[in-house]
């Protein structure tokens, strides 16, 4: 317990809990799995957890083409988490982090995977980017199991 209690003074006394909450990545392997005039979605086939029965938790990569906003935040790139059901497609969002290009995240919102686990499926939308990605996520997946 006192070298918990040191550790604790030491991080404090340093100054790392000024900085803004940015969660480290992990090192990715980012596959393309969609790819448009406004989006290009690639998967982390490094980093993916079989939850079984056709689901995974995963991690894709959204670049867009023009820059968006939130919360007045500007961004073009989302590194997001989610649970994904391969049949019938669906998903749960676990968390994303945004930025702009590769820079430091601007905003990080959600992030707890029990508490995601937890909600409805939501399925994807016909002819929409996400039911794009996922059914590609899903085959590349289905790929990587059989290995």
């Amino acid at each position: 317990m006192r070298r918990a209690a040191s550790g604790i003074i030491a991080l404090l006394s340093s100054g790392a809990c000024d900085r803004a909450r940015e969660p480290a990545l992990p090192a990715h392997h980012w596959v393309a799995v969609h790819d448009d005039a406004r989006y290009h979605v690639s998967l982390d086939t490094a980093h993916v957890r079989r939850d079984g029965g056709g689901v995974y938790l995963v991690w894709f990569e959204t670049r867009h083409a023009a820059i968006a906003r939130d919360g007045g935040h500007p961004f073009d790139r989302e590194v997001i988490r989610d649970f994904i059901r391969c049949d019938p497609l669906a998903f749960k969002n676990v968390g994303a982090m945004l930025s702009l290009g590769d820079g430091p995240v601007v905003v990080w919102q959600g992030g707890d995977v029990r508490r995601a686990s937890a909600t409805q499926w939501k399925p994807t939308t016909p002819g929409s980017v996400d039911e794009s990605a996922f059914s590609e996520a899903c085959r590349l997946l289905g790929e990587i199991a059989r290995r």
